[in-house]
């Protein structure tokens, strides 16, 4: 799938010369491995060829409003599952819209994101999986095998990897690059991230618990949570899953829908609206929305959007 590769010779050439005790950043022959769109489309399947041709042609001679009025270009759209991109967390703002409505508003920073190996085992849905890494990490505090894999792959060595499951019609060639205009503003995003750790809390904070009463015979035991056994079936146990005290927090946590306020190409920031689970500088996962489909006015490009040389990057403002 890839226009060339290292033969061993070559291979052993890179790594010594990239992956010195000294830590030098690998730049690789990355014209070797990156291929266009056009390319990469060559040995698809017919009925994947016809689709990605219908969305050229929407693109090119159709206007947003008017991609729902063919039913067939329609379908392919709400067909395709896209990738998604890792992106940090820079922390929370508010966002004031032209009517002088104020948003609580996330910002996350899309760091050098780019596609790095595509994993051609298909799940249960026929969909491919697309591995994507952002930031930059020191080739010699990495592991010998990860070196190897982004050497292999010709892609400069990254500081978090993730994989999205996407369809074949929306399968992006190895070293592109994923910027912020993945997405368009006013689209749905679902957000995974992983949520602050709180420690050890009882149960009032864990659970929401109401507690016990204040006076009125409760001494000493205001903040507990009461009976854990009872029932008449197994009284003397505690039964499996039951709410009580413990670690709070630092789980893997969804937030679902929502909206891109603003894009800002030039320096690959991302406005969302609400919150975003984790701290400051955290790694977080942004994808399309799953219960939220793209609106006729708003459709993204698929299977991303690809640069055109000279082209200024502009700032995208919700209306």
């Amino acid at each position: 799938m890839l226009a060339g590769k290292f033969n061993f010779t070559t291979l052993q050439t890179l790594l010594r010369l990239s992956f010195s005790r000294y830590g030098r950043v690998l730049v690789a022959p990355t014209s070797l491995f990156k291929q266009n769109l056009h390319s990469f489309n060559i040995n698809r399947p017919k009925e994947v060829a016809d689709l990605l041709r219908i969305k050229e042609l929407a693109y090119g001679k159709l206007v947003p409003g008017e991609l729902a009025a063919d039913p067939k270009i329609s379908a392919c759209f709400r067909s395709t599952v896209r990738t998604g991109v890792l992106a940090r967390k820079a922390g929370m703002m508010q966002y004031w819209d032209e009517k002088g409505i104020m948003h609580p508003c996330t910002v996350v920073v899309i760091d050098r994101c780019q596609v790095v190996y595509i994993n051609p085992v298909k799940d249960s849905k026929g969909r491919v999986g697309l591995q994507v890494g952002a930031g930059l990490e020191r080739p010699y505090q990495m592991r010998k095998f990860l070196r190897m894999h982004f050497a292999y792959n010709g892609v400069e060595p990254k500081k978090k990897l993730a994989e999205f499951r996407v369809t074949e019609d929306a399968i992006v060639p190895i070293g592109t690059e994923l910027s912020a205009n993945h997405f368009v503003v006013g689209q749905y995003v679902d957000v995974i991230g992983t949520s602050k750790g709180k420690g050890t809390q009882g149960a009032m904070r864990r659970w929401g618990f109401a507690g016990q009463n204040a006076s009125h015979g409760v001494s000493k035991a205001h903040r507990k949570i009461g009976s854990v056994g009872g029932g008449r079936s197994r009284p003397q146990e505690t039964p499996k899953g039951k709410k009580m005290a413990g670690k709070m927090g630092r789980k893997r946590v969804t937030i679902q829908s929502l909206e891109v306020l603003r894009v800002d190409a030039e320096r690959n920031l991302l406005y969302l609206h609400g919150a975003v689970p984790g701290h400051r500088g955290s790694w977080v996962r942004v994808r399309d929305a799953k219960k939220k489909p793209f609106e006729p006015e708003k459709v993204p490009p698929s299977p991303t959007y690809v640069p055109v040389e000279g082209e200024k990057q502009e700032t995208f403002v919700s209306g």
